[in-house]
């Protein structure tokens, strides 16, 4: 997997050791209201995370970094991906989450604007989307920042075990919307 910088980030691939930091994410109840998940609670978990995204990188159906800081890079404070590739119509959907330590530092801005550079530049996409919770603030706003077109809510779209049917917006960017930067 390719790794990416931004100015404060290393974007790179995420491991099994990396299950502790998986776990501190995806476990936080906080972060996950907004997710089409659960939290998850074990260290197995985790670990079963980072295998379902080593096996998606492997069938090519995706891809999903680690971001790491440049002056803590043995720690894994969020990640990123581009998931739910559709190659026929050349569409992928971006996602990403950090822990909750992170928020409110524009981390998440930098480190998403060189995956939108890259769906566009290297994979050639045409479509990129971002799918999120209506009520997921964070996401909207960064779907905002880089001038996604809102296209609609999917009322009780997906159904999730103990959350029940939740709602999904949808953001998009074209490829001759896009501005590399």
């Amino acid at each position: 997997m390719k790794t990416i910088t931004s100015p404060r980030c290393i974007l790179k691939q995420i491991t099994i050791d990396d299950a502790a930091a998986i776990l501190e994410i995806y476990s936080d109840t906080h972060a996950m209201k907004y997710m089409q998940s659960n939290a998850i609670s074990s260290l197995d978990e985790a670990k079963d995370l980072i295998t379902k995204w080593e096996r998606q990188y492997d069938n090519e159906d995706g891809f999903r970094w680690g971001v790491f800081l440049k002056d803590n890079p043995h720690r894994l404070i969020g990640t990123i991906a581009l998931h739910y590739w559709d190659k026929k119509s050349n569409v992928i959907e971006l996602g990403a989450d950090l822990v909750r330590s992170e928020w409110r530092k524009g981390l998440a801005y930098e480190f998403t604007e060189p995956v939108v550079n890259f769906a566009f530049t290297e994979l050639k996409i045409n479509r990129l989307e971002l799918r999120c919770d209506p009520r997921n603030i964070a996401s909207v706003k960064i779907a905002d920042k880089f001038a996604f077109t809102f296209e609609g809510t999917l009322r009780e779209y997906v159904y999730v075990e103990r959350k029940g049917y939740l709602d999904e917006s949808v953001y998009s960017l074209l490829r001759k919307e896009f501005k590399p930067k």
